[in-house]
């Protein structure tokens, strides 16, 4: 098995055995140990800094071991992996919490996991699913964020305050609407399901 990497050492063996062996034999084989690397692991963390693990770590592994991602200043959507100062690798969290997909990538001694500052946030509470904060890489539309909040079928309205240039601001607007709504950081979302459409909201 010498000069093969561990993610071919289960088929190598297998292989070998079966030129012996033809019928009713199993084999499992797996690695008792393995060169360790470091990675640097920094940015919005709790704690940064240099960790030891070996190359088929995952990215999450390495996350683990600096305590996670800062949830009140760090990204769950941008996490860039950097070899030599260069970006290797972009992971977006969202993508492995909603799908399961995380790319695999083999670390190497010296490597860099940078987790960026926090996005655009929006809070949704309600009439929905998933009453959460959510985090975008850019102004997301209703549309977006609907598709991680997943508002109930029965939603017939939208509540939404905010900040804008002009100072405070909030507006009541019939679900439809809130499809193509462009929202900005900080807004928070209500949905509501409302007999009445000309029902408004009023903050005081």
């Amino acid at each position: 098995v010498a000069g093969i990497t561990s993610s071919e050492l289960q088929t190598t063996v297998e292989n070998a055995v079966k030129q012996v062996y033809f019928d009713n034999v199993e084999v499992y084989a797996s690695l008792l140990s393995a060169n360790t690397i470091t990675v640097f692991v920094t940015g919005s963390v709790k704690h940064p800094g240099q960790y030891s693990g070996v190359s088929n770590d995952s990215a999450l592994a390495f996350l683990q071991k600096a305590g996670g991602v800062d949830p009140t200043r760090g990204s769950y959507r941008k996490i860039d992996i950097l070899k030599e100062n260069n970006v290797v690798e972009t992971i977006d969290l969202y993508e492995f919490l909603e799908k399961g997909y995380l790319p695999t990538y083999r670390f190497q001694d010296g490597d860099t996991i940078v987790v960026s500052p926090q996005g655009e946030t929006v809070i949704v509470q309600g009439v929905t699913r998933s009453p959460f904060q959510f985090e975008f890489l850019s102004n997301p539309n209703g549309q977006e964020i609907a598709q991680y909040a997943r508002p109930r079928s029965n939603v017939t309205n939208v509540a939404i305050k905010g900040a804008r240039p002009t100072g405070p601001f909030s507006t009541y607007i019939p679900y439809s609407e809130f499809l193509t709504y462009q929202f900005s950081d900080g807004d928070e979302i209500r949905f509501e399901a409302d007999a009445q459409i000309q029902s408004i909201d009023i903050a005081v």
